[in-house]
């Protein structure tokens, strides 16, 4: 006998497995080539860095590695960014009295 909520957590479970079969599908986790996602052909090496099979992944490791590496730069280039324009504007309103306020009134 069932009952709705075994049918619910059937649904779940199927929905469930689904998914994970969706995400190992888009992460190249299935069998041979065929399968690759847009994850795994984002770190596979190009020609002329694929020729070795053994080093093609340390190869894609560290463009993995480089490619956080250079988002974390990114990051802190804007968080500097915007610490310069605060400053600028605690320069320009508390120091030198320049009043900085947008009408919002105005339309652009």
């Amino acid at each position: 006998m069932n009952t709705p909520f075994d049918d619910m957590l059937r649904g779940f479970r199927s929905g469930f497995a689904d998914t994970l079969a969706g995400a190992k599908a888009w992460a190249g986790m299935g069998e041979g080539d065929a399968d690759a996602g847009p994850l795994s052909t984002l770190l596979r090496p190009v020609d002329p860095y694929n020729r070795w099979p053994l080093l093609s992944p340390v190869i894609g490791a560290a463009g993995a590695a480089a490619m956080v590496a250079l988002s974390g730069v990114a990051l802190a280039a804007f968080v500097v960014m915007m610490a310069a324009l605060a400053m600028i504007w605690f320069l320009l309103s508390e120091i030198f009295g320049f009043e900085l306020a947008l009408d919002p009134s105005v339309r652009f």
